[in-house]
């Protein structure tokens, strides 16, 4: 009998505590429901935040790179503007050359025309010489050709026409050195 006693005392417990194990297992179900759902929240919000990041350093990323090809652009707009400083001074240049070779040749040929000059009015005082005597007037004559090519030998051909008596004098002008 008592040992009847004791299992109907354990069959009422366990029938009592049936629907109180019920209710814990539903509450721990819907609790891990409940953290599921936390969790898969928690991981979108994860993504979302790591899409808005990548899509931050993308835009860091493309901004970059556009001030690159802008400081490239002013460094070739710099090259370029000094290219065509250098051609202008080089331009300058080459035309002051040009110009300074111009006027040493005026003032070289106008030199050369100045000095010739100069021989032809010694040549004429030759043949003034040569009317003393025929002979020597044809010796002066040649001493003003001389004169042509130099200024000073002109002048010394005259005087060989000087010395004329029947014979002509010798003319020891002889023609100067061109310059």
């Amino acid at each position: 009998l008592q040992k009847q006693q004791q299992r109907d005392e354990q069959e009422q417990q366990e029938e009592q505590l049936e629907p109180q194990q019920e209710e814990q297992q539903q509450e721990k179900e819907q609790e891990e429901e409940r953290e599921e759902e936390r969790e898969g929240k928690e991981e979108e919000e994860e993504e979302e935040e790591e899409e808005e990041e990548e899509e931050e350093e993308e835009e860091e990323e493309e901004e970059e790179e556009e001030e690159e090809e802008e400081e490239e652009e002013e460094e070739e707009e710099e090259e370029e503007e000094e290219e065509e400083e250098e051609e202008e001074e080089e331009e300058e240049g080459g035309e002051e050359e040009a110009g300074k070779e111009e006027e040493g040749r005026e003032e070289e040929e106008g030199g050369r025309r100045r000095e010739g000059g100069g021989g032809g009015g010694g040549g004429g005082g030759g043949g003034g010489g040569g009317g003393g005597g025929g002979g020597g007037g044809g010796g002066g004559g040649g001493g003003g050709g001389g004169g042509g090519g130099g200024g000073g030998g002109g002048g010394g051909g005259g005087g060989g026409g000087g010395g004329g008596r029947g014979g002509g004098g010798l003319g020891r002008g002889g023609g100067g050195a061109g310059v």
